[in-house]
């Protein structure tokens, strides 16, 4: 008997240990929408760290989270801590026109870890433009297990994410219109 539950045991130790070599080491979400405005009125605002919480899904996660910005245009950083949503730092490293702004994403807590944001304007006429926003982290081996979960979960935040940068934008361009 105890040679079975040896076995069952080791069995079971063996797959925990062989398994996130059979799953995505890199996790990846893309979320994309359709603006109502120019865009260099997109790029400017993305471009514009100060504007992030604005449109942000995680601080409606937690409106009590503590949002710090320094600086303006590339290094300049958003730091957050919160109760809900961990702590780190978002740091501008590409902000070109002709380019996806860059954003370098370290996590401090619950998970230590780094990952890049990218967020990508397409201009789709005078006053229409494209918007995605894409989110890549290289997962260690063994929080590969999460990577599924992350990509379901994030994905949903981002587009609303998405919806509430087009709300702004969309209103911010009527108001300056009137």
């Amino acid at each position: 008997m105890k040679k079975k539950i040896a076995a069952a045991l080791g069995t079971l130790i063996a797959l925990a240990l062989i398994t996130p070599s059979f799953l995505p080491e890199t996790v990846r979400v893309v979320s994309a929408v359709e603006v109502s405005t120019s865009k260099e009125q997109v790029f400017s605002y993305l471009s514009d760290l100060n504007q992030f919480s604005q449109w942000s899904p995680f601080q409606e996660m937690d409106p009590e989270q503590k949002v710090t910005v320094e600086g303006s245009g590339v290094g300049s950083t958003l730091t957050w801590k919160s109760e809900r949503m961990g702590e780190g730092i978002m740091t501008l490293e590409e902000a070109d026109p002709a380019a996806p702004i860059k954003v370098r994403m370290t996590f401090l807590s619950p998970l230590a870890g780094e990952g890049t944001s990218l967020w990508t304007t397409q201009s789709k006429g005078d006053s229409l433009t494209e918007v995605s926003w894409q989110f890549e982290q290289k997962l260690p081996y063994f929080q590969r297990y999460f990577g599924p979960m992350m990509q379901s979960g994030l994905g949903e935040h981002f587009q609303k994410g998405m919806l509430n940068l087009k709300s702004k934008l969309e209103t911010t361009t009527a108001e300056q219109v009137h």
